[in-house]
């Protein structure tokens, strides 16, 4: 994830990427959570960015006055995906003829499940634009914006 260069030409390109709720369980209380635990994700081939994804998971579900605890004693568990991909500015100059610039676009999806069945309860989803460079703020940054959307917050 987040690994694929960026063109110059596309550094000032921005677009309006949002985290969004994919999935979210109707019957479940999420402002009586305490606890969470790790189960294996996809994790990603660096490992210093696997470590800021979690990291970044666990300030926030701490900010929600959740702890973390091992998966068989958790009231729900977490896992998370990480994936890239390129996009293309159409509205950009063409940096050569039929060939427009692009930009690395990061993709992180947080679950959160039920430990006795694996039913997803929610799911948290970040499509976020970055640099190498600049990536471990756009992981912080990212996961801050989708655990804007966690129930609890949202007065649910």
């Amino acid at each position: 994830m987040l690994c694929v260069a960026v063109s110059a030409a596309s550094s000032a390109y921005t677009t309006k990427y949002r985290p969004s709720v994919t999935t979210l369980d109707s019957t479940t209380d999420f402002s009586k959570l305490t606890t969470y635990g790790w189960l294996d994700s996809h994790i990603v081939v660096d490992e210093q960015l696997h470590d800021q994804i979690v990291g970044a998971i666990d300030r926030e579900f701490s900010a929600l006055g959740m702890t973390r605890v091992p998966a068989a004693s958790a009231e729900v568990v977490v896992t998370y995906a990480a994936y890239s991909r390129t996009d293309v500015n159409t509205k950009a100059h063409p940096i050569a003829r039929d060939v427009q610039p692009t930009y690395a676009v990061g993709i992180l999806v947080v679950s959160v499940l039920a430990p006795q069945n694996m039913k997803t309860l929610l799911e948290l989803r970040g499509v976020t634009p970055v640099e190498r460079a600049s990536r471990s703020a756009a992981v912080v940054n990212t996961v801050a914006d989708m655990f804007k959307l966690f129930p609890r917050r949202r007065g649910h």
